[in-house]
């Protein structure tokens, strides 16, 4: 009860971005975002290009505090990536490899944005791409049909959207803590296998140079044709080589 069916076009205006070109020479060099600024849920601008834009387009492309962007063009698990633009970096524009969604007056950033993760968990813009041999393409025209459940009540969009991006939050919150526990670790050990900081009950005793081979025997068993193949990463240790993204080409370890 109270909620709806509409269309992605009865919850705010979409539009595509500027096509990057040698043949576009007019105008002044402006920031803009691209596929690779917008991650999942946030944008990176640790790396923001420049490009021409007349002042006419500067007025069409110039994205307002507020602005969902979603990956239009992408590999077809990563269609649709949306990240909200929170004015950072300022007087920014964006690629037509993105596609913006401003939201109505009935609709809030945080409820698009967590409407838009949902659709594309749930597959529905995959199934709405337009697929090329390397790259799927979600199209403004497509995007803005797809026909969707939501609450007729803004109120209840509110509450919704408000909810997630609170959630998010958190998880922001929980992720720098990690990163922080994880510097302070490489550190520790840093100092704990050089003899840097010592335990008090071992001060007194003297380290001794050794050879890996000192401390550990080398095994090689053949015959086992049913074991899974495993793999070495940098960051989750040994892993079966099936939990590897099948676009990984990288030369890891095998054995």
């Amino acid at each position: 009860n109270g909620w709806i069916r509409c269309r992605i076009s009865d919850l705010g205006d979409v539009r595509g971005g500027r096509q990057r070109s040698p043949h576009f020479i007019g105008g002044v060099n402006r920031p803009y975002l691209r596929v690779a600024n917008v991650l999942d849920g946030w944008i990176d601008t640790s790396d923001i290009l420049q490009m021409p834009f007349t002042d006419e387009e500067y007025q069409v492309y110039r994205l307002q505090e507020g602005d969902v962007l979603l990956n239009e063009g992408q590999s077809l698990e990563l269609l649709g990536r949306s990240a909200v633009y929170r004015g950072d970096p300022p007087n920014c524009c964006f690629q037509n490899t993105l596609i913006r969604f401003r939201p109505n007056q009935d609709t809030t950033s945080d409820y698009a944005n967590a409407l838009f993760e949902y659709l594309r968990a749930k597959g529905y813009f995959a199934a709405t791409a337009v697929r090329t041999t390397s790259i799927a393409h979600l199209g403004t025209g497509r995007f803005l049909k797809i026909s969707i459940a939501c609450p007729e009540n803004a109120a209840e969009r509110l509450a919704i959207g408000s909810t997630v991006a609170q959630w998010n939050r958190a998880l922001a919150d929980l992720d720098r803590l990690i990163a922080a526990k994880r510097r302070f670790k490489r550190g520790l050990m840093q100092e704990l296998l050089t003899g840097t900081r010592r335990f008090k009950k071992f001060e007194d005793k003297l380290w001794h140079e050794w050879r890996l081979g000192d401390l550990f025997d080398e095994r090689v068993e053949v015959g086992h044709d049913g074991l899974p193949l495993l793999s070495i990463t940098a960051d989750r240790g040994v892993i079966p080589r099936d939990e590897l993204d099948r676009r990984d080409t990288s030369n890891a370890d095998k054995s």
